[in-house]
C-alpha cells in the first residue's frame, strides 16, 4: 500500500513540475557556452577547474519546456564549484530561450524553478528562499513574470497560516 501511494504522489509531484523533457549533449554544450559568455572569468576559471567544458556540460541539471507557443525554455543548475552555490545553499541558476542563433540568457539568479503558472506565453518562475530570510512570524519570497520582453521580479511576504503580500525588492 505504501509504494502505491508514495507511486502517486511522485506522479502528481512530476505533473506540476510541467513535465520536463530529455536534453541532448549538443543542447547542454550550447547552454552552457550561452552562460559562459555571459558570466565572468571567474566562473569560465570555476568550469576549467571542475573538469572542463564537457564534464560540465554532462554535469549540469537541466530542466526543458515546452510553452504553449512553442518556445523552448531551459533551467539550468550548476551546483558543482564555489561560484554556483551561496552559504544557504541555493545555486546559481540561468533561464535560456532557444532561438535562431543559439541560446538567449533570459535570467540569471539563485535558487530559480519553474513555475506552473504562464504570463505572455513564457513559463512564470518562482525563487526559493534559504533560512536566511526568515524572520519572525513572516517568509520572504519572490517570483518572476515575463512582461516587456524581460522577466519581472516580485516581491512578497507571508505569515506562516496567511495570504501572500506584495512588498518591495531588497
Amino acid at each position: 500500500m505504501n509504494h502505491i501511494f508514495l507511486c502517486i504522489i511522485f506522479v502528481f509531484a512530476f505533473v506540476l513540475t510541467g513535465l520536463t523533457q530529455t536534453v541532448s549533449k549538443d543542447e547542454r554544450q550550447g547552454l552552457l557556452r550561452a552562460i559562459t559568455q555571459s558570466e565572468s572569468t571567474f566562473f569560465r576559471d570555476q568550469v576549467s577547474s571542475y573538469g572542463g567544458f564537457d564534464q560540465v556540460a554532462r554535469e549540469m541539471k537541466v530542466k526543458k519546456v515546452t510553452t504553449k507557443n512553442g518556445l523552448n525554455l531551459y533551467l539550468v543548475d550548476w551546483v558543482m564549484g564555489s561560484y554556483a552555490c551561496g552559504s544557504s545553499g541555493e545555486c546559481q541558476a540561468w533561464v535560456l530561450e532557444k532561438s535562431q542563433n543559439g541560446y538567449e540568457l533570459l535570467l540569471s539568479e539563485s535558487g530559480l524553478r519553474f513555475a506552473t503558472t504562464s504570463t505572455n506565453g513564457y513559463r512564470d518562475l518562482s525563487q526559493s528562499s534559504g533560512a536566511s530570510v526568515y524572520q519572525s512570524d513572516f517568509t520572504y519570497g519572490s517570483s518572476f513574470k515575463f512582461e516587456n520582453g524581460r522577466y519581472v521580479k516580485s516581491c512578497f511576504k507571508q505569515k506562516r497560516k496567511g495570504r501572500p503580500v506584495k512588498t518591495p525588492c531588497v
